[in-house]
């Protein structure tokens, strides 16, 4: 079929049948959810479906643990880490 894109509105000599709603996400073969598209709007529109697609069949990630044992330390050193003031200075106590 010839004639204006749908979407950008440019003339075309073929156009492509699209759905509006896509067939995965629920659409129907219904003519009110169809409509001519040029080849490149077309081809836009099904990159930017197939991201949204792909974006919404991902797994979620997991948060972050907010505490994760640093075991590689020695005992000295998580002490120490643990008892620093903001300048960086480490407050002991003195033995008896």
């Amino acid at each position: 079929m010839c004639g204006h894109c749908v979407k950008c509105g440019t003339w075309r000599p073929s156009l492509h049948n699209d759905h509006v709603i896509p067939k995965w996400a629920g659409g129907s073969d219904e003519p009110s959810n169809r409509q001519w598209l040029c080849a490149n709007c077309h081809e836009d529109k099904t990159k930017a479906e197939l991201q949204s697609r792909a974006f919404k069949d991902r797994p979620r990630e997991r948060k972050p643990r907010r505490f994760k044992p640093d075991v590689s330390l020695s005992y000295t050193a998580r002490y120490e880490r643990r008892h620093a003031t903001p300048s960086g200075i480490v407050l002991r106590e003195k033995p008896n």
